[in-house]
């Protein structure tokens, strides 16, 4: 949950879906993401008051930044300052939601290169301890 750092819900440790169902709502608007995160209100039964949507992750950050509203987004922000000077705070989600699948695919009709290979490792390696299948 990316919240505003001056938002009064800023300093909790898990945030309920239930306690913003009311407060605006900036969705990330990409095909598997909007999906995604709108299944999360859809699974408790809540209707998310959308007040902007956008595909851009740093156009969110900043309008979350400037009290437009909260978002969910799929990862972590490095930084809690934004592009235009604002700060935000990432929270946990109190409610249990469905983890986000990341898959690596290739075709078996073509040979990997090298940097394919490497690649693949570099994901083997990072998502380690993780669900892979």
């Amino acid at each position: 949950m990316l919240l505003p750092e001056q938002h009064p819900l800023a300093s909790s440790e898990l945030i309920s879906l239930r306690s913003l169902r009311d407060e605006p709502f900036i969705l990330l608007d990409l095909p598997h993401s909007r999906d995604y995160f709108l299944g999360f209100f859809a699974k408790w039964g809540l209707q998310p008051n959308i007040r902007h949507r956008s595909q851009s992750f740093e156009l969110i950050r900043g309008l979350v930044a400037s009290g437009e509203g909260y978002s969910i987004l799929n990862l972590q922000p490095a930084s809690r300052q934004t592009y235009d000077g604002g700060r935000v705070r990432c929270i946990p989600i109190k409610e249990k939601v469905a983890p986000l699948s990341i898959v690596l695919a290739h075709s078996t009709s073509l040979r990997q290169t090298q940097r394919a290979l490497a690649f693949r490792r570099c994901c083997e390696e990072y998502f380690s301890g993780q669900a892979v299948g």
